[in-house]
């Protein structure tokens, strides 16, 4: 039987001695994979509880490790799906709630409304695979509970394929999203996309 200190899950007292064998305070493993798994298992579970408690805490929607991975995927499908205007601009659109609005504050500032400007939206910037016009990565995201679901940030980096008139483009912007949790998963229901540096920056 395994039996697993307060030292072990505090991440004090490790020390190898042989190849395969990890002792420390009150513990003699054979197999130190399995004494890895065991300590990541608890601290999983040590984080979910937390992060929940802290959400009911301070009364807000609490976000499990699942709601954070369905939210990071949202991210990767808004940039594969805004860039191959895939199914016609409709699986972006789908992204976001039936009301959802973007604020577009860039050069050209303006606000789309709705799943049908939406989608005309992603039709109009997207091209068909394997070739894209535009290439969005969405980065360093930030993810925290609000009382409608999640309030989230990212940094955009896009570079923009050249055509006959222009050359290739590169922008550097930041996004801040409101998230709720639906019947059909996470959604966005306000994206606002700034400029993460001043157009006069040297």
């Amino acid at each position: 039987m395994i039996r697993v200190s307060r030292d072990i899950l505090l991440g004090i007292g490790w020390r190898q001695r042989t190849e395969n064998t990890v002792y420390t305070k009150g513990i003699d493993m054979t197999k130190s994979k399995g004494l890895a798994a065991l300590v990541g298992l608890a601290l999983l579970v040590g984080t979910g509880a937390y992060v929940q408690q802290t959400g009911a805490r301070e009364g807000m929607t609490a976000l499990t490790p699942a709601d954070h991975v369905e939210i990071r995927n949202l991210y990767a499908k808004y940039n594969h799906y805004v860039d191959n205007a895939k199914d016609e601009g409709w699986a972006y659109a789908n992204l976001w709630t039936k009301d959802g609005v973007f604020h577009i504050n860039l050069a050209d500032p303006r606000v789309i409304r709705g799943d049908k400007e939406l989608a005309e939206l992603a039709n109009g910037a997207g091209m068909a695979p394997p070739f894209v016009r535009s290439a969005h990565h969405a980065v360093n995201i930030m993810i925290e509970p609000s009382a409608e679901g999640a309030n989230s940030a990212a940094y955009l980096f896009m570079m923009s394929s050249p055509t006959e008139s222009t050359s290739a483009t590169g922008l550097s912007a930041i996004y801040h999203d409101q998230l709720v949790k639906t019947d059909g998963g996470w959604k966005f229901k306000v994206r606002t996309l700034d400029l993460a540096t001043p157009m006069d920056a040297g």
